[in-house]
């Protein structure tokens, strides 16, 4: 039963946890690398759009002050991203809205992880 219940609050976890955002380029540049604003692109997700002049936004090393704040603040630079030209469909009349995957997750995820602790202590008690 303990194994069971570790192997659950394991691979719970892991479906759960957060994609970490790191310094990295954002999505939609490299397809606009070398060509001109307005040129055609494909988004990182294949969608059809053209190159637009916009604002990315990164962390700043350089101005960070370790001992006034525990993570550096994000500085803002001009660049070309891929913009998608086919906006999203709004839903038709009468259908019902559905909640997002992220939504779901922000929400459940706390009480997932608090269920899975009190039942690994519940059980863990019992064995002794």
């Amino acid at each position: 039963m303990k194994r069971l219940l570790l192997c659950s609050f394991v691979l719970s976890s892991l479906l759960l946890a957060g994609v970490a955002r790191a310094d990295v380029a954002p999505p939609n540049l490299e397809p606009c690398v070398g060509k001109a604003i307005g040129a055609l692109c494909l988004t990182d997700t294949a969608v059809p759009g053209t190159c637009q002049n916009t604002t990315c936004q990164r962390l700043d090393y350089a101005h960070w002050d370790r001992d006034a704040s525990s993570s550096p603040p994000s500085a803002s630079y001009p660049c070309v991203l891929c913009t998608a030209i086919i906006k999203d469909v709004p839903p038709a009349e009468g259908c019902s809205c559905t909640i997002g995957k992220g939504a779901l997750v922000k929400h459940a995820a706390p009480w997932l992880m608090a269920g899975a602790f009190a039942l690994l202590f519940r059980f863990s008690r019992r064995s002794r």
